[in-house]
């Protein structure tokens, strides 16, 4: 497999992260930085004394594409466990234990977010060999070094899997379109359109084929998707321009095919058809 692209360390530097830019979680999770007028006249004071840290959820995240982060990670690629805890304020260190089925408990030290609340840990890589739901458990001060104002919360379960990889064409952006972007059917002779294909990448796939055919054309291009940044804009996308050149009935066939990396797990999904009517006049 054609690895173009750096790897990633063995694990995510610090243990406790509050900028995971690579999987965008602060976004995703809500973390705050920074500091506002709650914090005091000026708007910087010190964050106040932590009491309480609550468990969250474990979520998979990917540092290959699908360079996705959610309750089901795929196989490939590179999937690590990520766990949240909230703790607004500050607080001396504490351990946060993070239990997987099939695996040793990992203990990560974390302590008060400051000014945020959400906390990230990297509790290690993750791949097990089946597609089964996992119980993923986050305790917080297992070694009870916290003294909490509640410590009803410092439990709770979060279910986690991996899945096969797949690439399938996208069914809403694949398709026909006159060249204000809207979906066509019923077009008249000698108007121009534009011919769209795109994938929705389900895997560590490095470059695939993107075609439409029908009796009046053949295109095909060639889309590199190797690398969670050449997906920072969503999923590939190629388009052709063409102006049908007589009227009649066209059935164009869309296609995607893997050129290299992982074997697919569904080959049903790589091939959709849309029907074109051309009128002789407006």
């Amino acid at each position: 497999m054609d690895r173009s692209f750096p790897d990633p360390p063995g694990r995510f530097s610090p243990v406790v992260l509050r900028h995971l830019r690579t999987f965008g979680i602060p976004a995703l999770l809500g973390l705050t930085v920074g500091c506002g007028s709650m914090w005091g006249d000026s708007g910087c004071g010190s964050p106040p004394q932590g009491t309480d840290a609550a468990a969250g959820s474990v979520v998979v995240a990917e540092g290959a594409p699908p360079c996705t982060y959610s309750n089901q990670g795929v196989r490939g690629s590179r999937g690590r466990l990520l766990a949240t805890i909230t703790c607004p304020g500050t607080t001396d260190p504490f351990m946060v234990a993070v239990k997987m089925s099939g695996r040793k408990t990992v203990l990560v030290q974390a302590e008060g977010a400051g000014y945020g609340s959400v906390i990230t840990l990297d509790a290690g890589e993750w791949e097990p060999p089946d597609t089964l739901w996992h119980d993923a458990e986050v305790v917080v001060d297992p070694l009870n070094l916290f003294k909490e104002s509640n410590e009803s919360n410092n439990r709770s379960v979060t279910q986690v899997r991996v899945i096969p990889p797949d690439l399938a064409l996208n069914q809403y952006l694949t398709r026909v379109s006159d060249t204000n972007g809207n979906d066509v059917s019923t077009v008249s002779m000698g108007q121009p359109l534009w011919v769209i294909a795109s994938a929705n990448v389900g895997g560590w796939y490095q470059r695939a084929e993107l075609s439409a055919k029908c009796a009046a054309f053949s295109f095909d291009s060639t889309v590199s998707i190797g690398s969670c940044d050449l997906l920072a804009n969503g999923p590939p996308l190629v388009l052709w321009n063409w102006t049908p050149p007589a009227p009649g009935n066209y059935s164009v066939e869309f296609r995607v095919k893997v050129l290299s990396g992982e074997a697919e797990s569904d080959t049903t999904n790589d091939v959709m058809t849309r029907n074109l009517t051309v009128t002789p006049g407006p």
